[in-house]
């Protein structure tokens, strides 16, 4: 019982580390780091997931955060129509619609379910 709390508080601990990072310091990819080590402990941490895309985002990997964003969407679906997800789903295809001058990409936009749901898989 001890080792799991132990377990739950760092996954925490990290998890607020990220949102203090980005915040305070603006060190994203610290951030990143730590959404990483909070996801390598708890899978299923949900702000993990979710802070991982908002970090991959705010580095402007537009593409890896897209992806990110759509197997977060598929794992947590309660989720997924919350008004900050919608939010930041929304700025990564402007970002990545404006990245390529207007062109869109149908293959990265609208990447298949099935395809997200192997990825999820993994």
């Amino acid at each position: 019982m001890e080792m799991c709390t132990q377990h739950c508080e760092t996954v925490t601990l990290h998890c607020i580390l990220t949102r203090v990072l980005v915040v305070r310091d603006g060190d994203v990819y610290a951030a990143l780091r730590d959404c990483y080590t909070a996801l390598q402990l708890d899978v299923n941490h949900v702000k993990a997931h979710f802070r991982l895309a908002r970090c991959l985002y705010e580095l402007s990997w537009t593409t890896e955060a897209l992806e990110c964003l759509l197997i977060f969407k598929a794992k947590f679906p309660d989720s997924a129509s919350s008004k900050t997800c919608e939010a930041l789903e929304k700025d990564i295809r402007a970002a990545i619609f404006s990245k390529n001058s207007g062109k869109l990409f149908y293959s990265l936009l609208f990447v298949s379910l099935e395809y997200v749901i192997s990825i999820y898989m993994l």
